[in-house]
């Protein structure tokens, strides 16, 4: 008789959910915010620092910075933006 093992494995999908909310045409300043953070720079002061909170929420952000799911979701928008700046 074989044995049976499970494995759980625990997925955080958070920042997939809020990738939907950016991909909304009026979030422009939280993906512009987002790239800008993951090349390095960008303090928006209060603005910023609410967005901050807003993509620690969604697993985005943490005390360090962007988690890897946020620079790849930052990638991944970087990446579409110029493609349809190519296109046009």
């Amino acid at each position: 008789m074989a044995e049976h093992s499970e494995r759980i494995v625990e997925a955080d999908i958070r920042p997939v959910l809020y990738a939907k909310r950016l991909a909304d045409s009026r979030a422009f300043s939280k993906r512009e915010l987002l790239t800008k953070l993951a090349s390095g720079g960008a303090d928006w002061g209060r603005y910023g620092r609410l967005l901050l909170r807003e993509f620690a929420q969604y697993g985005l952000a943490d005390d360090n910075g962007l988690t890897e799911a946020g620079r790849a979701l930052a990638k991944i928008i970087e990446l579409s933006t110029a493609k349809s700046t190519a296109s046009t």
